[in-house]
């Protein structure tokens, strides 16, 4: 996912919990490591610089995690095991004919 993606993710949810943010200190953690550089003062797109200064009102610190490190992540990075339910066969090829 490019860094835009996950700046709008960044902007989207620090909007979405407004409430709960405005006027405390608080910490971002991102698993992109490009996310560290997009909101510095030096951006590289008009749309990211606006994005910036929505989050200008917010006391918070963004800090990089890599995702192999990220407990939140653990489920997305389990190995899925192939089980006899699981088999790759159609449901209907389990199903008995009705007469």
């Amino acid at each position: 996912m490019n860094k835009s993606y996950q700046a709008l993710a960044v902007v989207w949810g620090v909007q979405h919990y407004r409430h709960f943010l405005l006027g405390r200190k608080f910490v971002l953690i991102t698993d992109h490591s490009a996310l560290r550089y997009v909101f510095q003062p030096v951006r590289s797109t008009p749309k990211l610089s606006r994005w910036a200064a929505c989050l200008m009102e917010y006391d918070y610190i963004l800090r990089y995690r890599p995702g192999n490190a990220n407990p939140a992540d653990a489920l997305s990075r389990l190995p899925v095991v192939e089980n006899e339910r699981n088999s790759g066969t159609d449901v209907q090829d389990e199903t008995p004919e009705a007469n």
